[in-house]
């Protein structure tokens, strides 16, 4: 006859030393349910959706239909556990949890984005890209974009030079430089230009302060050749309106300081967001309508090399996308 016999593994540590003890943590634990994810496809949903105020525009933007992106937001809740957005009609209005979400999300779409474009390109891009940009773009959303670029493809050296319009396009001529971003007055563009955007030209001055009424409006401006600086002489004498030259720079952190200080106003395009202290003069200033500006992408070759193509378009995505 065989006997049999249980014992309760209520205190395994007399029987098996250490290893019970590891073997009673084990049981505890293997049961345990595992942290939802959060899948990329629900996020970019979730965030086309705030981007573009709603459903239906975001769906038109992802290529899907507005059920799907329903179907996907619905789940993206029940993995939260709660309410992301507040539906007032055809918009949509982010819940205090959804506000939480939101910067999570852009930050793991930019990591899995980034990743992608790792592993599509590795190996495939090394040596040096030679980038031209004007000045105020160091300034705005160029820095990021460049950032994720250059660390997506390490074996890539980035070289940067940043001028004017004319010094720059007298750079891809030479072959000093394979790609320039810069502004022209009318948005005439070459073969194998783009015309990336247009902005307004304002007058900027301190926040709070306008110019004189009465007397030589004091002018802040980039030194000759500049066709902003050219327009803005143009329409004060087409006003009739007296002006004096109150400081010429060949670069922006002057001006912008001369701004601050009250030392007379400033036209610029207002291509990323002013620094501290600035801000665009109202219409009751007084001061003429100055037109507007156009950022041209421009290659150096006919023929440019597979990173000036992946920089150019990761820059028009980036000015296509919503802000």
């Amino acid at each position: 006859m065989v006997s049999s016999f249980s014992m309760p593994l209520l205190d395994t540590k007399p029987y098996f030393g250490k290893f019970g003890s590891y073997y009673q943590i084990f049981r505890n634990t293997q049961y345990m349910p595992l942290p939802s994810n959060l899948p990329t496809d629900f996020l970019r949903s979730f965030v086309a959706g705030v981007d573009l105020g709603g459903l239906s525009a975001a769906a038109t933007r992802l290529g899907r239909s507005a059920s799907t992106l329903s179907l996907q937001i619905d789940r993206l809740e029940e993995i939260a556990g709660t309410a992301l957005f507040i539906r007032k009609g055809r918009g949509l209005a982010l819940t205090e949890a959804g506000a939480a979400l939101l910067p999570y999300a852009r930050r793991m779409l930019a990591l899995n984005d980034e990743a992608l474009t790792r592993l599509a390109d590795l190996g495939a891009m090394s040596g040096w890209l030679r980038l031209g940009l004007a000045e105020d773009l160091a300034e705005g959303w160029l820095p990021g974009l460049l950032g994720r670029f250059t660390r997506a493809h390490p074996d890539l050296r980035l070289e940067l030079q940043s001028g004017r319009g004319s010094q720059l396009t007298a750079a891809l001529a030479a072959g000093d430089l394979d790609l320039a971003l810069f502004w022209t007055p009318d948005g005439t563009v070459g073969p194998g230009d783009a015309c990336l955007q247009t902005l307004p030209i304002r007058w900027i001055g301190a926040q709070g302060q306008l110019p004189p009424a009465s007397g030589p409006l004091p002018l802040l401006a980039m030194s000759s050749p500049c066709h902003v600086r050219d327009r803005a002489v143009a329409a004060l004498e087409a006003q009739g309106r007296d002006w004096h030259l109150a400081l010429s720079s060949h670069g922006l952190a002057g001006i912008w300081a001369a701004a601050r200080a009250g030392l007379g106003v400033t036209p610029r395009a207002i291509a990323a967001p002013l620094p501290e202290g600035l801000a665009p003069l109202p219409d009751s200033a007084g001061l003429p309508g100055l037109g507007d500006t156009h950022l041209i992408l421009r290659h150096a070759s006919a023929s440019p090399p597979r990173a000036a193509l992946r920089l150019a378009q990761l820059i028009r995505d980036e000015l296509d996308a919503p802000r």
